[in-house]
């Protein structure tokens, strides 16, 4: 009899239970904050997880001033449930204003892969283009990584010069080291249209052993402008890198771009540029080098995206043994699971054709390259708008020549804003 009354109430308290959380969002809806606060704390002791409960406390917060409670809230539900799309819009929402874009632009993106009505999937597309193109921003990744080939040494101990074996120095071996990444990018909005803007951007690996050292900076400035959906935009400024400390190349360069929609759930940006390299130690290898390049984001649900890509570039050297052409093809894929975990995973695979032969190894130099990156992080240990990210890679260059066949592989664990 009395498990028979204790079921009757738990069956009895779920409609109640809506019912109240139906006026909940009806107070919400009118402005009466203070009133709606107080009836969901009074619900939470009864449902402490209830899903939609949750979620209008998100909202409480929101309207009190509060995005970053509102923001581990969201979160939270998206760990669960990862299919959550008025979840996902709101947490994207509210980062954007937050200003964390890079975020915003991952749970946006994601929101593509949805069924969601045509106005708001505009409006989606219209935060994304603002964000890209109309916002100031800083973005930062820093990790630390074991390198187990920084400066590419060869896999082989033995080259062959005019049929003779010649074995390789100890100096020649790959060097394992220890090494601090750090990617930072950031772009500063001008004028009242948003549409100029200066870019800078910093790519640096910090070695163990110092002499491995390797950092690549670039300056610019450019200007966009909407077309129909579209987005077209040019820039151009210096670059410089730095390897074995000294100046390793260094010139302008100039990149001409678009970003727009194609059907409901597609994002393309298609993009041409120029480097001019100037090799200060290695005059030989001073030239240009041309990239084209079409990548595509492709929402295939709110927890899928798949990211392929092309791209063909054409380096010209003072020597044309180091001239080549390249064509590579690429291929990401990016998925939720419950509890928080987030997947990444991409291929790439590269064809490079050398121009003229090398009279040293009597032969014209062919590689092949095959990329694979890896990645993990996990939404629940995230704080204050970062979370870790586990991340692994390998790089595998073959060639007919032994001398270029080199085998790098890197892992680390850092910190990441997407998730």
């Amino acid at each position: 009899m009395v498990c028979l009354l204790a079921c009757a109430l738990i069956f009895a308290a779920a409609p109640a239970l809506d019912e109240e959380i139906e006026r909940a969002t009806r107070l919400l809806e009118r402005g009466a904050l203070a009133e709606a606060k107080a009836l969901l704390a009074e619900l939470e002791a009864l449902a402490p997880h209830d899903r939609q409960l949750r979620f209008l406390k998100a909202h409480v917060a929101m309207r009190e001033g509060e995005r970053e409670r509102a923001i581990e809230i969201f979160r939270g539900l998206l760990a669960e449930e990862p299919s959550l799309i008025r979840v996902r819009l709101d947490l994207a929402r509210t980062l954007y204003e937050k200003g964390e874009f890079e975020a915003a632009t991952y749970h946006f993106e994601a929101a593509l892969g949805a069924d969601i009505p045509g106005v708001v999937r505009r409006n989606v597309q219209a935060y994304l283009d603002r964000m890209r193109h109309a916002k100031t921003y800083v973005s930062l990744h820093v990790g630390a990584a074991h390198d187990s080939n920084p400066d590419q040494a060869p896999r082989t101990n033995t080259i062959y010069l005019f049929g003779l074996p010649f074995e390789l120095g100890g100096g020649a071996q790959p060097k394992r080291s220890w090494a601090l990444v750090i990617n930072a990018v950031g772009r500063l909005a001008l004028g009242a249209d948003k549409r100029s803007y200066l870019l800078a951007a910093l790519d640096t690996r910090e070695y163990s052993d110092a002499v491995l050292n390797y950092r690549v900076a670039q300056v610019g400035v450019g200007h966009s402008a909407p077309l129909e959906g579209w987005r077209l935009g040019a820039e151009g400024g210096w670059q410089i890198s730095h390897f074995q400390k000294r100046t390793l190349s260094e010139g302008p360069w100039a990149r001409i771009y678009a970003w727009g929609k194609l059907g409901t759930n597609v994002l393309l940006s298609p993009s041409l540029q120029r480097r001019w390299n100037d090799y200060p130690t290695y005059g030989y290898l001073s030239g240009t080098q041309d990239n084209a390049a079409l990548d595509a984001t492709v929402a295939m649900s709110p927890s899928l995206a798949i990211v392929p890509g092309i791209g063909y570039g054409r380096t010209s050297a003072a020597d044309p043994v180091y001239s080549f052409k390249s064509v590579e093809l690429r291929f990401g894929v990016r998925t939720e699971l419950p509890l928080g975990l987030i997947l990444g995973a991409r291929f790439a695979s590269a064809e490079l054709k050398y121009d003229a032969e090398d009279l040293l190894f009597q032969a014209s130099r062919r590689d092949r390259q095959r990329r694979v990156e890896l990645e993990a992080s996990l939404r629940a240990l995230s704080f204050r708008g970062v979370a870790p990210v586990l991340f692994w890679s390998r790089i595998r260059n073959d060639s007919n020549i032994a001398l270029y066949a080199w085998d790098r592989r890197l892992a680390g664990i850092g910190l990441t804003t997407r998730f």
